[in-house]
């Protein structure tokens, strides 16, 4: 076990807002971090596995040996409540924990190819103590710690001990290949465009959106809190949905959405899209997890709502495809949202009855085998619904009745909405 005094008070608390910062920055949830401790820490605490820039392994860990190392504990793998109260300072979290945080996530920022500069930029404190931590445990620092601090620093010192300043480092000056080399803006503009080519839709086929979402008193972010049926019978899932105004930078509409998962926010992201019948948000789930689509047909102008139906993917329940509603909201965070499932009959609290039709997937129903009165002749759908109603009401008493009083008749069509989502079958 790596024991020491590396994880001093000033550490801890630097390091609570580094994570703090870094999860924000890129929404991650705390599964998230979990998997990242999980995919880069080894069972055996003695070392880690460090990788050259070119993909030469410089020193593989050995793996713990049961028979041998009996009194050695592995890293103290972190759960959701560990991680939740370490960053709410509740909790004297143990030393091997944050170590397993530090590398996990470091290691997963290290190994990521798509980050942009301002991405970079927004990970260098976590990886400007990681290099910290390498340094003071194994003596050296692996080269893509190096050349990571020196794409986002190229003529600064890089920082390291803050308790000890006097041993700062000037960083390496070796010109290998970047292992991960931020992309640009044009690079973001040319990938757009590339990707709408796939699509047969043409460059603008995104940005031409802004017109359609955003009023001009707009910010360059509109907010929603959207509804979708869940595949449980009697229960819609509440979710914020943010839209971005698409930049010379970026020339693209842009989506996220987030809804709680145990604590956590699971969050979706991807693109606008203008088809020539619809609106379609494509994207992904859970960074690359599952798809996520989201298609609506009136979008022709900025509207305080939209209907549509999406696909998407539930924990419990797998692909499913549901009915949604999208309504404008001043609210602009997601933690300010009491996302995740409610009750349908509360659905008249918080939507107004146009949208709780809209949000309802009516279908009508048909007889798909034919059906025969007491003599054996053939009766039609409108003959049994008439037959079926005079059983109900016999001129004086209603035998049932809705909540206003109304005969209800349950062969009318009237009283039948599809009201759960389409999950895949088994």
């Amino acid at each position: 076990m790596l024991q020491g005094t590396f994880w001093t008070e000033s550490r801890r608390e630097s390091f609570r807002a580094i994570l703090g910062e870094v999860k924000q920055a890129f929404g991650l949830s705390n599964p998230d971090i979990i998997a990242a401790v999980f995919d880069n820490v080894v069972s055996s605490p003695r070392s880690v596995r460090i990788i050259d820039a070119d993909g030469t392994v410089v020193n593989e860990p050995v793996p713990k040996q049961h028979d041998v190392d009996k009194d050695v504990d592995p890293w103290q793998q972190p759960d959701v409540r560990t991680i939740s109260r370490f960053l709410a300072g509740r909790h004297k979290t143990e030393n091997d924990t944050l170590s397993a945080l530090l590398i996990g996530v470091g290691e997963n920022i290290l190994l990521r190819k798509d980050l942009t500069t301002s991405d970079c930029i927004k990970c260098g404190g976590l990886v400007a103590l990681y290099r910290v931590f390498q340094q003071a445990k194994f003596g050296e620092v692996d080269d893509r710690v190096e050349f990571f601090l020196t794409s986002i620093k190229p003529d600064r010192r890089v920082e390291g001990d803050q308790e000890n300043p006097d041993e700062d480092v000037v960083a390496s000056d070796l010109r290998k290949p970047f292992p991960l080399k931020p992309r640009t803006d044009v690079d973001r503009r040319r990938d757009a465009e590339s990707f709408l080519s796939y699509f047969k839709r043409p460059a603008t086929a995104s940005a031409d959106l802004e017109k359609k979402l955003f009023f001009e008193r707009d910010s360059d972010k509109i907010f929603f809190i959207t509804y979708r049926f869940s595949a449980n019978r009697g229960i819609v899932q509440r979710s914020f949905t943010v839209v971005h105004r698409p930049s010379q930078e970026v020339p693209v509409v842009r989506f996220a959405n987030f809804i709680d998962a145990g604590g956590a926010p699971r969050r979706s992201d991807g693109i606008a899209i203008s088809f020539e019948q619809e609106v379609v948000f494509l994207g992904h789930s859970d960074h690359g997890a599952s798809i996520k689509v989201m298609s609506f047909a009136n979008a022709s102008r900025p509207l305080k709502g939209y209907y549509g139906i999406l696909m998407t993917n539930d924990p419990e329940d797998g692909s499913l495809a549901s009915r949604f509603v999208m309504i404008r909201t001043e609210i602009s965070k997601h933690q300010d949202v009491d996302t995740g499932p409610i009750e349908i009959g509360d659905l008249k609290k918080v939507l107004e009855p146009k949208w709780v039709d809209r949000l309802r997937n009516k279908v009508d129903f048909s007889m798909e085998d034919p059906v025969f009165d007491h003599n054996g002749e053939k009766v039609s759908q409108e003959g049994m619904v008439s037959i079926v109603e005079k059983r109900l009401y016999d001129g004086d008493k209603v035998l049932l009745a809705d909540s206003e009083g109304t005969l209800f008749n349950p062969a009318r069509t009237m009283h039948y909405t599809f009201n759960s989502a389409l999950k895949r079958g088994g």
